[in-house]
Formats: C-alpha cells, sequence, structure tokens
C-alpha cells in the first residue's frame, strides 16, 4: 500500500495542527488551554437528566457520563474545564421548587459524581464564568430579587449585576464588586 508509508502518526498529527491552526482561532482557544499532560476535552451537562456528555477534542471521541448522585442537574446550570481537565459546575435554576441555586460541584469521572464544593454568595442561573489561574469568576446571571435585609423576594426575577470569585485551592468564595448595570 503506497498510500500507508505517506500516512506516518506524525504526519497526521501535522494535518491537525494545520486544520486546528485554521478554524479554532479567535474566541475559540482551546488548543493551548489545557496543560501538557492533559487530554483536552469538552464538557456540556444535559440538564435536567444526570448525564454529562464529554468531546475529547484531540481524539474526536464523543462520550456521556451518567452521574451517580441522587439529583439531576438543574436547568440553566454552566460548566467550565479548568486546565488541569476538572469540570465545574455552578448554580442553575430548579423549575419543581422555583428556585436558583447556589450550588459548586467538580465532576469525579473516576466514580462518575459530582463532588459538592464551598456554596456561591448568591443563587444564579445563566450566568457568564470565566477563569484565570486557579480563580473562576461567576458573572451576573439571573437570580430572585433581593431585599434590604438580604433576604430573597421568591416572586420576583431580576437579571444580577452581582459577581463573585472563586479560589479553587482554597475552596472559598469571595463577592466582588458588582456591575453598574445588570
Amino acid at each position: 500500500f503506497s498510500f500507508a508509508k505517506s500516512r506516518t502518526t506524525e504526519a497526521l498529527q501535522d494535518q491537525f495542527y494545520q486544520f486546528f491552526d485554521i478554524h479554532f482561532q479567535g474566541d475559540f482557544r482551546v488548543k493551548n488551554w489545557f496543560q501538557s499532560n492533559v487530554l483536552p476535552r469538552i464538557y456540556y451537562p444535559q440538564q435536567g437528566s444526570k448525564f454529562i456528555h464529554c468531546f475529547k477534542i484531540l481524539n474526536n471521541i464523543s462520550q456521556c457520563v451518567l452521574i451517580q448522585n441522587s439529583f439531576s442537574l438543574p436547568e440553566r446550570c454552566r460548566c467550565i474545564i479548568s486546565p488541569e481537565g476538572s469540570c465545574y459546575l455552578f448554580g442553575g435554576f430548579l423549575p419543581l421548587i422555583k428556585s436558583f441555586l447556589r450550588n459548586t460541584f467538580v465532576l469525579d469521572e473516576h466514580r462518575s459524581s459530582l463532588v459538592a464544593l464551598q456554596l456561591m454568595k448568591q443563587g444564579r442561573a445563566d450566568h457568564g464564568l470565566h477563569m484565570h489561574g486557579d480563580k473562576i469568576y461567576v458573572l451576573g446571571g439571573m437570580g430572585f430579587r433581593t431585599n434590604e435585609d438580604g433576604s430573597e423576594h421568591a416572586s420576583q426575577v431580576q437579571s444580577l449585576n452581582s459577581c463573585e470569585v472563586y479560589s479553587v485551592q482554597d475552596d472559598k468564595w469571595e463577592a466582588m464588586d458588582s456591575f453598574e448595570h445588570a
């Protein structure tokens, strides 16, 4: 087979890197995000179920993790993947009990379970996430309107202008300055 000699692992890897450089630049920078000893992957929760989907980028393999926790994933929760390959899930909304969640989890893929971490300061859904170093920033989203005494007004949903930062190393949340507008 003449093509077998030209299709070496190195040649295929070079072709992949050329394709990746052309098609995955700009906002979608996954290539250099992960540590060199981590298989790059993207996780996405199937909300309202017990499934977390995983796409292994370099192998083009998709798989599904059935979490063994007693609860389903909340609607409108958000997740982020660290450079070490850990998947963190934040917040969400449970329509059955009409509650915005403060939960923070990390996926233990070997045990197929979500491990609870420190709770966020405010329940939220549809929020933005950003990771820099060992800090995960949670920005805005939707939540219940809070009264002056800090209690929630459970019948009024509002856009949040609040921000929080989570330290992965310390498992600790801190409030940040809020946005001027939600």
